[in-house]
């Protein structure tokens, strides 16, 4: 469990396994080893589960930073060669920054549930998820961080019953929720340039856009954008799973993720 400086952040990372190197970059308000089920599941590789900034035992970015920006920073030092990403949801965002600015050393890019929403504005899937953000940002906004979580994973947790997850994960995700604000820039408004022109049809590597069957209708509609501009993109659907599919199906996943490509 190393830990030192990447990407001008204090960095805590876990590592399993051995062999050609997997980064495997975790959702908001987790932590690098949410992925481990996963990478076990996987069995190949050597994989390698950074804690975002301000996550888990790493260190956060300035507050006024471009969140997103300074997670994609600190991702990308993990590359020191061809590399498999596998990203779920902020991570499938960061994962996706680190090909679009390093496409010749990725080797595959996994995709999960990745929320990129300015890829779906314009759509109805994407009112829906502003709507359904409103109360949310502005509990964020105006202190109240308990029930801007529980409304927050309700929308994108397990499904599991907020008062039935551990104290100690709830005042964890707590006191990290104002993440959610700070990524918005990153995830809503695309301040990286991820859609910009030119610049997803330059990940020519293999992506796999894979969803859970159940998971918010912004998700499909995230994926219709970046299906049509990825130019060796496949998708796949995890039946029964959510938002959280690394987490609560890891198994399917990891079946999909092995499966031949065509």
């Amino acid at each position: 469990m190393p830990t030192e400086v990447r990407g001008r952040i204090d960095t805590h990372w876990d590592e399993v396994g051995e062999g050609e190197r997997v980064l495997m970059l975790h959702c908001s308000l987790a932590l690098g080893r949410a992925l481990m089920p996963l990478a076990k599941a996987l069995g190949q590789g050597r994989a390698i589960l950074p804690d975002l900034p301000g996550h888990g035992r790493s260190g956060d970015a300035d507050a006024d930073a471009d969140y997103l920006g300074r997670a994609i920073a600190q991702a990308e030092t993990f590359l020191d060669g061809p590399t498999d990403l596998i990203g779920h949801s902020l991570g499938g965002v960061v994962a996706l920054g680190v090909a679009v600015r390093n496409p010749a050393l990725v080797r595959s890019l996994t995709l999960i549930e990745p929320v990129l929403f300015a890829a779906a504005e314009g759509t109805d899937a994407h009112a829906r998820y502003v709507e359904d953000h409103a109360p949310i940002m502005a509990d964020i906004g105006g202190g109240n961080a308990v029930a801007a979580t529980r409304a927050f994973m309700q929308i994108w947790g397990t499904g599991a019953p907020w008062d039935a997850m551990p104290e100690e994960m709830r005042a964890e995700m707590v006191k990290r929720i104002d993440l959610v604000r700070r990524s918005g820039p990153g995830l809503s408004q695309d301040k990286c340039g991820l859609l910009a022109d030119g610049a997803l049809e330059a990940v020519d590597a293999p992506v796999l856009l894979v969803r859970g069957a159940q998971t918010h209708p912004v998700i499909p509609a995230i994926l219709d954008a970046l299906e049509m501009r990825l130019p060796n993109a496949t998708r796949t659907r995890i039946d029964g799973a959510g938002h959280m599919a690394p987490l609560t199906h890891a198994a399917q996943v990891a079946q999909a993720i092995k499966a031949p490509r065509a």
